[in-house]
């Protein structure tokens, strides 16, 4: 069971950036530069997962349908909330 800390399935090292020298990306800190939303995050995160399990390096248990799922999920609820607050 996870603490909620930080996990190493959310660093990802950029190795060819386009202008900086390599770094380690956290999923975290561009999740805050970004300004995303709750809905957004959770989306961001989970695709985050989904590629770091493609990469032999995810969470323990991920599925790639319960991770579409909960995409779809939050995406639906992001565009609930959007049509709401543009009424």
């Amino acid at each position: 069971m996870s603490d909620g800390g930080s996990s190493s399935y959310y660093s990802v090292y950029v190795e060819c950036p386009f202008v900086l020298q390599p770094y380690t990306a956290e999923c975290g800190d561009i999740s805050n530069a970004l300004e995303l939303n709750i809905q957004e995050v959770n989306i961001f995160k989970e695709i985050w997962r989904t590629a770091a399990a493609r990469q032999n390096r995810g969470k323990e248990g991920h599925s790639a349908l319960r991770a579409a799922e909960k995409i779809k999920f939050f995406a639906d609820r992001n565009l609930q909330l959007t049509k709401f607050k543009e009424k």
